[in-house]
């Protein structure tokens, strides 16, 4: 799925690596700021410079739209399922809630605005972000807030383009536009392991997966796609 800032499109992989445009969905007068998908392909979440949201059930065409925030919604991540969204704002706070009513079910507070979030697949933690140095593993279990760990860096300044969390959620994976990408144990936030992108041009890296528990995978902005091996970890 790609955006224009006024419109999103939804693909389709087809026979010999072709891809098929199963449709396009407008953001009326809004300007996407960014987008996820559910992990079946059936629920697109659009997040606006307005702090205004959209929910597009790619199935039936249907959109809700909904106001999480008071300013620019800068990063949006679903849960695998799409059932739960979590955005984060200009407005200093990062919000969970449900798609399909678009209630809200927990507020993270900032000193400045979230620049970038995640939420893990089963919808249980979710790592925030802002443009200082807040930067934070949280849990969904209860009904307030709760703080896990922080990022332990000495970095004044971290950004990060992508992330994932891995599939036992014990550990979460960043990418950055300085070719670096950085392995993060939850419980306590330490740093695991770090590896740099092969340089060829920019090399921002844009995308970052686990394949297994052993091996992680990379996209960076000059097209390329690398592999690293994760040494054993205590």
């Amino acid at each position: 799925y790609t955006s224009n800032q006024m419109s999103v499109r939804l693909y389709r992989l087809v026979e010999n690596d072709k891809i098929q445009q199963v449709n396009e969905w407008y953001a009326d007068n809004n300007i996407i700021n960014d987008i996820a998908i559910s992990s079946d392909g059936s629920i697109l979440l659009l997040g606006y410079r307005s702090g205004q949201a959209s929910i597009i059930n790619t199935q039936t065409g249907r959109k809700n739209v909904f106001q999480p925030h008071r300013l620019d919604i800068n990063a949006v991540a679903l849960a695998s399922d799409g059932s739960l969204a979590f955005t984060g704002s200009s407005d200093k706070t990062a919000v969970l809630w449900r798609t399909e009513s678009g209630d809200k079910l927990r507020t993270f507070e900032h000193r400045t605005r979230v620049n970038h979030l995640d939420i893990d697949e089963n919808g249980n933690l979710g790592f925030t972000i802002d443009s200082i140095n807040d930067r934070a593993f949280w849990s969904f279990a209860r009904k307030e807030a709760a703080e896990i760990s922080e990022l332990q860096t000495n970095l004044k300044f971290l950004e990060i383009n992508h992330s994932a969390f891995s599939s036992d959620q014990q550990y979460f994976l960043t990418g950055s536009p300085k070719q670096k990408i950085m392995l993060w144990r939850v419980n306590d936030g330490e740093l695991m392991a770090e590896w740099l992108a092969e340089k060829i041009g920019r090399a921002s890296v844009l995308q970052v997966a686990f394949l297994t528990s052993a091996r992680i995978a990379i996209l960076t902005s000059d097209g390329y796609y690398q592999e690293f091996p994760i040494k054993p970890m205590s």
